[in-house]
């Protein structure tokens, strides 16, 4: 928790997802599609892990869907890995501490952490509405001509006004976007951030600048 432009502003993980050891998943499953129990967790797999994993599994904690593992890797350099992604509503579940959560699901199959794969982090705040605001007006520019090349900002057409404006390319190991999340959360259906932010002292119309950070990228901070 801070300040942007004079307002308080909430920092939160919004997107989890983590390169883990194997451990004990090709053991415990057959690929037939049951459900294992293992130290408080429930592990349902739900087929296959699409062109990167040959397995995948919904992980259930207290009677709620925490995550997805994927295993069985098909490229032999990503042989003896995983996958884990955490569910974005479980980052926002202020009764399931995150890292508690996480370390509880490694012990259960035996797995640790290789590697942050991506995660994205969201400053949300009424204040923000004001540096939006600013870069719709040029008064705040890119840095990086690049960076600046390759923005989009995103008008209303009815009302002329900025929704939102992005930096950077998706395909990069950074990228910066800045949107009114109420909005957003209006489309989304989201309601469970709203509910977090009137909890933490944001009520409004409340902005988000959020950071998607990539492994090739974390790993030169």
């Amino acid at each position: 928790c801070g300040t942007s432009y004079g307002a308080k502003t909430l920092v939160q993980i919004d997107t989890l997802a983590l390169k883990i050891t194997e451990g004990a998943l090709l053991d415990l499953f057959d690929g037939s599609g049951e459900v294992v129990q293992l130290g408080g967790y429930t592990f349902q797999e739900t087929g296959t892990g699409g062109r990167m994993y040959r397995n995948k599994a919904d992980v259930w904690f207290r009677s709620e869907c925490v995550g997805t593992v994927l295993w069985g890797a098909r490229m032999t350099t990503h042989e003896g890995f995983a996958k884990l992604e955490l569910e974005n509503r479980t980052l926002y579940n202020q009764q399931l501490f995150t890292r508690q959560t996480v370390e509880g699901l490694l012990r259960a199959i035996d797995a640790e952490v290789a590697k942050i794969l991506r995660v994205d982090i969201a400053f949300d705040s009424e204040g923000l509405m004001a540096f939006l605001e600013a870069v719709h007006r040029r008064d705040i520019v890119a840095v990086r001509k690049m960076a600046a090349k390759k923005g989009k900002k995103y008008i209303n057409l009815e009302t002329d006004e900025i929704e939102g404006f992005n930096f950077g390319s998706r395909s990069a190991g950074r990228f910066a976007r800045c949107y009114v999340k109420t909005l957003e959360i209006e489309i989304s259906g989201k309601t469970y951030i709203t509910k977090f932010h009137k909890k933490n002292g944001l009520s409004g119309m409340v902005c988000r600048l959020e950071l998607e950070l990539k492994s090739d990228f974390i790993r030169t901070v």
